[in-house]
C-alpha cells in the first residue's frame, strides 16, 4: 500500500504551486482586485538581486522594475518596483515580458501573490476580460 502512494507523494512534494503558502480562501479576480493596492499590466524592464546586509547567501529576493502599461486599480507611478521574496511564494518574472500584476503592500514593498491571478499577459486573457469589467464599474 505504501509503494502505491509514493508516486502521488512525489508529485505533491515536487509541485511548485504546493510549496507556496496560499492562505486566503478566495482568489477570484474580483476578490483579489478588491484586496490589491494596485492592479496593472506592465513590462519588466530591470531586475536587481537584493542581498541581506549581514549575509551574502541566501539573497533576500529580487526587485523588478516594471514599466506600467495600463492601470486597472490604484495610482501607481509609470514605473513600479515589485519585490519577489526568496521563499516558496516567490513570483519570478522575465526581463522584457509583460505581466498582469495584482500588487499588495508587504512592509515597504509591493509584491504579487504567487497564488493569485498575476502572471504573464499571454496566459491571462480571461483575467484581463474580468479586469475590464471590474475597472469599468469604478
Amino acid at each position: 500500500m505504501h509503494i502505491k502512494a509514493l508516486p502521488v507523494l512525489l508529485l505533491v512534494v515536487a509541485s511548485p504551486a504546493l510549496h507556496a503558502a496560499c492562505l486566503l480562501g478566495d482568489y477570484s479576480v474580483a476578490s483579489e482586485f478588491k484586496r490589491s493596492e494596485a492592479v496593472v499590466t506592465g513590462v519588466v524592464m530591470a531586475a536587481r538581486v537584493v542581498q541581506d546586509a549581514q549575509h551574502s547567501w541566501p539573497f533576500l529576493g529580487i526587485a523588478y522594475t516594471v514599466q506600467v502599461q495600463h492601470t486597472y486599480r490604484g495610482k501607481p507611478q509609470n514605473n513600479v518596483v515589485v519585490f519577489s521574496e526568496n521563499n516558496s511564494g516567490r513570483f519570478p518574472m522575465e526581463l522584457g515580458s509583460s505581466y498582469v500584476l495584482f500588487l499588495y503592500k508587504a512592509g515597504p514593498h509591493l509584491e504579487a501573490n504567487y497564488c493569485g491571478n498575476s502572471g504573464p499577459v499571454a496566459d491571462k486573457q480571461k483575467v484581463l476580460v474580468a479586469l475590464q469589467g471590474l475597472a469599468s464599474r469604478r
